[in-house]
């Protein structure tokens, strides 16, 4: 019972921590551009929020994904920087990975 009583105590202890870490952390917006209602609606976590914006502004999500950058990252990275998994999981089909093939072999 005693072991019991410790793990619970050291589990809503860490728990108390991490939700303190994240209450701190706020975006504020730098202007009112468009770019920076898209990134604002990504760190929302919300993907109504998103949307509506997208459809305020008659853009895509996958035009977005290419062409904005929110605090020099894409879309995906700072949806995931930022915690929002809800985003991040919608935007990961738009997000593209380039491979560079060389055709020069390290040769020693």
């Amino acid at each position: 019972m005693k072991l019991f009583t410790i793990t619970l105590s050291a589990a809503a202890l860490m728990f108390t921590f991490n939700t303190q870490a994240h209450a701190n952390h706020t975006l504020k917006a730098a202007d009112a551009s468009i770019s920076t209602e898209v990134c604002m609606a990504v760190a929302s976590n919300k993907p109504l929020r998103l949307y509506k914006t997208l459809k305020e502004n008659r853009l895509s999500l996958h035009k977005v994904t290419k062409n904005i950058r929110c605090n020099d990252l894409t879309l995906h990275e700072f949806a995931t920087k930022h915690s929002a998994e809800r985003i991040a999981s919608n935007l990961q089909r738009y997000q593209k990975e380039y491979t560079l093939y060389s055709a020069i072999e390290n040769v020693k």
